[in-house]
């Protein structure tokens, strides 16, 4: 599928290789977001998080881990089951607003 990009705070003890994965901050939600509200104040603390980054940012930060790597795609990871009740959902839409370009969702 790709390789694995951790875009969360926590990572699951039930899957000790992801403590080896790269991390992507600039996509990764903060604590205080969530403690702000969902899903609305944690949207706007986040969506603020996106861009102040841009997508431009964003995007060479993903280039840089995928280079690193040596991986052509890379699978962004977060432990959520639902991805409506998760930040990848709404990076998602953010990204497809700022570039046009679909983050589709592994199942």
């Amino acid at each position: 599928m790709g390789v694995p990009v951790a875009c969360s705070l926590l990572l699951p003890r039930w899957l000790p290789e992801a403590q080896t994965w790269p991390r992507c901050w600039r996509v990764t939600p903060r604590f205080s977001y969530w403690r702000a509200g969902w899903p609305d104040e944690f949207w706007a603390s986040y969506s603020a998080q996106l861009e102040r980054y841009g997508a431009r940012r964003i995007a060479q930060a993903l280039h840089h881990i995928g280079a690193e790597a040596g991986a052509f795609r890379l699978v962004l990871c977060c432990f959520e089951p639902v991805a409506a009740d998760c930040h990848r959902q709404m990076l998602s839409d953010w990204w497809l607003l700022r570039t046009g370009e679909r983050i589709e969702e592994l199942t």
